[in-house]
């Protein structure tokens, strides 16, 4: 019932909803007499609302996200005798624009990021945390309105807060795709292709940081901040909602950035 509730709130229940309806009756009151192009146009509509359906429930986004876990090296925090990184690199994921730029907040899978990123530091101390990702929002009108390094200092003041000293933190503020991230790192000084690097990001973004760092910096580890998955199996995950259709979105431009890349290599 709450779930019924809380979707009476949301315009895509109306929005997703009308058109099914809608999709429905056209089938009902046509389809018999529908013939060649016209019969073809109402399947092709019917089967984009299965789509948009499977993407903005619980259960499509879950399995869109276990689609892009992979295996991948990663440092065991475990062993004492690890070696030390050179250079742990934090990938951008935005941030939230407020109405002073002294009250803007990380995303929470950027803040996410940095706080694994934090973690792991405080067991490799002598390794240098690279804040990844420009900051530069532009408004409609085209003037600027924060600065390209303004999001490496949001997550920079979050890094300090969670016990990382200021002289241990660097902010790379070009970059605004994973392929651009290595390319400004190799503009940057101290850091070679012999360099041992930690990539954090999200787990789902893991396959696609591979696919440009491998080639550039074969010593490179990635450490995850985990994206919690369902289990089990309940009536309420086949329910849409615009959240989950956002967070799909997320999915599917990421499985689009890696085909581009293989397309592009």
């Amino acid at each position: 019932m709450d779930l019924f509730l809380n979707s009476l709130y949301s315009p895509f229940f109306y929005f997703f909803f009308g058109s099914l309806f809608a999709w429905v009756y056209v089938m009902m009151c046509y389809f018999s007499r529908a013939r060649g192009f016209s019969r073809r146009l109402i399947l092709l509509y019917g089967f984009g609302l299965v789509l948009i359906w499977g993407f903005a429930s619980p259960l499509g986004n879950r399995l869109l996200l276990v689609s892009l876990l992979t295996d991948h090296p990663t440092i065991n925090l475990e062993d004492p005798n690890a070696p030390s990184p050179d250079f742990i690199l934090v990938a951008a994921s935005g941030y939230l624009i407020m109405g002073d730029s002294q009250e803007d907040v990380l995303y929470d899978r950027t803040a996410q990021r940095v706080a694994t990123a934090a973690k792991l530091h405080s067991q490799f101390p002598e390794a240098v945390l690279i804040m990844q990702g420009t900051g530069y929002k532009a408004a409609a009108g085209g003037g600027q309105v924060r600065p390209a390094e303004h999001q490496g200092e949001l997550m920079r003041r979050l890094a300090i807060s969670m016990g990382v000293p200021e002289d241990k933190v660097r902010i790379e503020d070009q970059s605004r795709n994973s392929r651009e991230h290595v390319e400004a790192l190799q503009e940057l000084d101290g850091i070679s292709p012999d360099s041992r690097l930690v990539v954090v990001s999200s787990d789902w973004h893991i396959r696609r940081l591979q696919m440009v760092f491998t080639p550039v910096f074969a010593n490179t580890s990635y450490q995850a901040s985990e994206t919690p998955v369902l289990h089990g199996f309940a009536l309420s995950l086949l329910w849409p909602d615009e959240s989950t259709l956002s967070s799909s979105r997320m999915y599917l431009r990421e499985w689009a950035g890696m085909i581009y890349y293989s397309l592009t290599d």
